[in-house]
Parts: structure tokens; C-alpha cells; sequence
């Protein structure tokens, strides 16, 4: 017998994992629905000023993080 809910229980074997966050699947789809709307704001902000977003960007914050740290 091979089910599949939510907490993953994994085909024919008894191993069962929770979440130990405690939250419903709701409450972690909305929170996952978050951080991804924050990952695309983020996108369309860089975008709209002209920068990719790519490597570059994340290399030239931390260097701009170790510069502040110095």
C-alpha cells in the first residue's frame, strides 16, 4: 500500500515524517507563498533598474557586507 499525505509517509515502510514546526499545511503553504512573493519583488526590483539579478548582484552585496564590517 503506498500513501502520501501532507506528513510523508513513505510507501510500504514505517517511517512517518512531521513537521516539527507545528504549523498546518496551510499555515506552511501561506509562508511559503510569502517568501516567494518576496523573492519576485525583489526581481522585479532589480529589474527595473536595469540590473539581472544574477551572480554579480550577490557578490557585490557581500562585498559591500565585508566592506561595512571592516
Amino acid at each position: 500500500m503506498n500513501r502520501c499525505a501532507w506528513w510523508g509517509v513513505t510507501g510500504n515502510s514505517r517511517i512517518v515524517h512531521r513537521p516539527a514546526t507545528g504549523h498546518t499545511p496551510d499555515q506552511a503553504r501561506d509562508a511559503r507563498a510569502r517568501a516567494w512573493r518576496f523573492v519576485f519583488d525583489r526581481w522585479e526590483q532589480k529589474k527595473a533598474a536595469g540590473r539581472d539579478g544574477g551572480e554579480d548582484d550577490a557578490s557585490e552585496e557581500s562585498s559591500k557586507e565585508e566592506r561595512s564590517r571592516a
